[in-house]
């Protein structure tokens, strides 16, 4: 899963460059312009980064997941404030996605901890906005963003948890009947054994015979 991440990492820097290309004209100054092009950039020298890092299984998987996490964090967050002179702006939707992944790859406590860590983000962007172009705060959508961010990371986070508790009970199961199997393997053996060791012993009429060709059988 980190290396498809990877991939779709890179793959949404054209769609970045376009948005940027699109919005060119109405990038207002203030350095604003520079932002975003810092970003496009930060983009990509992250994404190619932690593409070589999932490819070349440099850090191990729960460590790349961790960095994962955290340079999508950044990421949209830097994102948010580039583009924060946008109305209604679509890029805060990004959290989310930053939520679900938090949850799927360290479950519930992940998801709960990535939801909490927007909240800063969210509310940090609305008090960009008041001071630099006098926008009106949208408490409301905030609230809202921040309420749905906690949801998505709870409940993915729990299906992920209960999903993996099936798949070790699942794994449990299989050893417990793989046991079972092996002991009604053995107890099969011991019942053939002493059949065939039944069969000797009166094989023969002759009492030396018998027990020598019975003694043969119990030692095999």
């Amino acid at each position: 899963m980190i290396r498809i991440l990877a991939l779709i990492r890179l793959a949404l820097v054209p769609l970045l460059l376009l948005k940027v290309l699109l919005d060119l004209d109405d990038i207002p100054s203030g350095g604003y312009e520079t932002a975003v092009w810092g970003v496009v950039a930060a983009h990509i020298a992250l994404g190619l980064a932690v593409a070589v890092l999932a490819y070349r299984r440099l850090i191990r998987p729960r460590f790349l997941a961790g960095l994962s996490v955290v340079v999508d964090l950044a990421l949209t967050t830097a994102l948010m404030f580039a583009f924060a002179w946008e109305p209604g702006q679509p890029l805060r939707a990004l959290v989310f996605l930053v939520v679900l992944e938090a949850a799927l790859f360290f479950r519930l406590p992940g998801g709960l901890a990535a939801a909490a860590a927007t909240v800063p983000a969210l509310i940090g962007v609305e008090l960009w906005r008041r001071g630099d172009f006098l926008a009106v705060i949208r408490s409301d959508a905030t609230v809202s963003r921040i309420l749905v961010a906690f949801a998505l990371g709870a409940v993915v986070g729990r299906l992920v948890e209960m999903e993996r508790e099936r798949g070790r009970d699942a794994v449990a199961r299989a050893a417990e009947a793989e046991r079972l199997r092996d002991e009604l393997g053995r107890r099969v053996d011991v019942l053939e054994a002493t059949s065939r060791a039944a069969r000797a012993l009166g094989s023969s009429l002759d009492l030396d015979a018998a027990f020598a060709a019975f003694v043969r059988e119990l030692r095999g």
